[in-house]
């Protein structure tokens, strides 16, 4: 065969001037000389040259004298090579890695379906060492349902193990609903926290477990199953607080106008400083939008509770909010370019009412675990206007919100405004949330949160993020902002600000540089930074990428070479 010669057996593309075919029993056999891609848009920067290729459908591809491009650039040579797909065992491409202090990482593994064939499900077991001394291994199994991540890191005689496993299982019968599910979220030892480049996860204060059996029917879900608690980074014995849970949830529609949903578990937690404590929790809330005539009314309701008990003293905890607007929305719509698709512009007067209420108690907390938490009554009531403008066919709009009123605690009252922005479109997104009072001595206080990006996700870009609180009682910043109940990581607990950037910049249709930081802007300190360089075909196939990172806790720059390809090698 000759002129433009095309075999396509995916995820392996073969294209070459001129052909000879022999038919084997495995498949097809070509000579002469080649071109190999994985993706089928065949402009892919990454391909490989060959004088011979075995083709064996539908998983591998053996060539013979193999040469790696880069742009048609040589990079490698081997005399021969054999290719699969994720359907057969095969071997996976190396890691190579600079760690900061760590030194050079170097490593590859394996991979093995668990049914010869299946690209979906399977086992991968990766292993590596440090040329400072150290070791890692890795092990990922995927099935449909499940999800196991397991990494152990030795460096410098000390150990690090990195869990990440979650997955469920359900039948259905009849009416009834069965599952079984489990999450498990952890990084155990001071060198699993010191060796991940995730700031993130680096941060995070408590590892989680949990695993349930549930139940479901007549409209109530039944659950019983463990939970554990473990402080992040402690010792690979350690076994935190946990113990047995029963869980019971149910949630219905209010006519058509809103929905409530209730929760109630009970159960009881020992270890990491805690003797037998038993503890009964709740959960409820309602959400409610009615009208009459042209006046709206939102109501939410949400509150949640603990109590506790051990043999020397008891607890409760709780936080409940209540937020009431009532609005009067008037819309006109303009014409366009596009008679089908209007704009419409909607205008809305809007008085709301907000009150927070919570109390941290002990009992639940082991002793030099706890977080610092915001405690008591921040309620807040405003005037306000919204006004936003949107095509009829997409979300894409502006909407923009003022309003002027009181927010005060049990202590305190202070004069405050607030403006929220949020502007959604395909060259632009901005969400901005910022809210001053004025603190006595006419010291002004308040909280912001904003994110932007200006530019197309898939073109030049620049994405920022900051937050900040100052002065004001951090209970007002939380009735202000309307965060969830129970912040994890104690949302804007510190005063300060905080920010960061993130940046892409296309450098032709195959080229991207991306980046960015986050900052402590008080400190002046950085928290993290990343960029990299990035390679990849027209339709994203294949994506080869070069990142070096940095972050606070962790000494040094991280530099890593990852390849996305849809295939293993053997």
């Amino acid at each position: 065969m000759s002129g433009h010669v095309r075999v396509d057996e995916p995820p392996f593309h073969l294209t070459s001037a001129s052909l000879r075919l022999w038919r084997l029993p495995v498949g097809v056999r070509l000579e002469g000389r080649g071109r190999l891609s994985f993706c089928p848009c065949l402009g892919t920067p990454l391909a490989v040259q060959f004088s011979e290729a075995t083709v064996a459908p539908p998983h591998d591809l053996i060539l013979k004298d193999p040469v790696l491009e880069l742009f048609g650039v040589p990079l490698a040579w081997l005399p021969a090579i054999w290719l699969r797909s994720a359907g057969r065992v095969g071997l996976l491409p190396p890691d190579l890695e600079w760690r900061g202090r760590d030194g050079f990482f170097a490593g590859t593994g394996f991979h093995v379906p668990w049914r010869n064939g299946d690209v979906n499900e399977g086992v991968s077991v990766r292993a590596g060492g440090y040329v400072d001394g150290g070791l890692a291994l890795e092990t990922a199994l995927t099935t449909t349902a499940t999800s196991t991540r397991i990494r152990w890191d030795r460096f410098q005689a000390q150990d690090g193990l990195s869990i990440d496993a979650r997955g469920s299982a359900a039948s259905t019968e009849d009416e009834s609903h069965e599952s079984v599910s489990w999450r498990l979220s952890g990084l155990r030892g001071a060198r699993a926290v010191r060796s991940t480049t995730d700031v993130e996860a680096a941060a995070q204060p408590f590892d989680r477990a949990s695993g349930q059996a549930s139940w479901q029917g007549a409209g109530w879900t039944f659950a019983t199953g463990i939970r554990s608690v473990l402080a992040r980074g402690g010792g690979l014995t350690e076994l935190g607080a946990g113990g047995p849970v029963l869980t019971m949830r149910r949630s219905e529609a209010i006519a058509q106008v809103g929905a409530c949903d209730v929760t109630l578990e009970g159960g009881q937690v020992a270890g990491a400083g805690l003797g037998a404590t038993s503890f009964v929790r709740g959960e409820a809330g309602t959400f409610v939008a009615a009208r009459a005539g042209p006046v709206g009314a939102h109501l939410v309701l949400r509150g949640v509770g603990d109590l506790a008990s051990d043999p020397t003293h008891d607890s409760a905890d709780g936080a409940a909010q209540a937020r009431l607007a009532i609005d009067l929305p008037l819309a006109r719509a303009y014409e366009s370019g596009e008679p089908l698709d209007p704009w419409v512009h909607t205008t809305e007067p809007r008085v709301e009412v907000a009150v927070l209420a919570s109390h941290v108690g002990r009992a639940l907390v082991p002793a030099g675990r706890g977080m610092l938490l915001p405690n008591g009554l921040g309620w807040v009531t405003a005037m306000g206007w919204d006004n936003r403008v949107s095509r009829v066919s997409s979300r894409a709009g502006l909407d923009a919100q003022v309003s002027a009123g009181v927010a005060g605690t049990a202590e305190q009252s202070l004069p405050l405004v607030r403006a929220r922005v949020s502007l959604d479109g395909p060259w632009a997104a901005l969400g901005a949330d910022f809210a001053r009072a004025l603190a006595p001595g006419s010291e002004v206080g308040g909280a912001f949160v904003s994110r932007a990006r200006v530019g197309p996700d898939s073109g030049l870009n620049i994405a920022l993020h900051v937050a900040e609180r100052d002065r004001v009682d951090p209970q007002i910043a939380r009735v202000l902002i309307d965060p969830a109940l129970e912040p994890e990581s104690g949302f804007l607990l510190y005063s300060g600000w905080t920010g960061g950037a993130r940046a892409g910049v296309p450098l032709g249709s195959r080229l991207a540089l991306r980046g960015g930081a986050d900052v402590d802007l008080d400190a002046r300190s950085l928290v993290a930074a990343v960029a990299a360089v990035e390679v990849h075909d027209p339709c994203n196939c294949l994506v080869a990428r070069i990142t070096g990172a940095h972050r606070i806790g962790r000494s040094g720059t991280d530099v890593w070479l990852s390849l996305d390809l849809p295939i293993t090698a053997r």
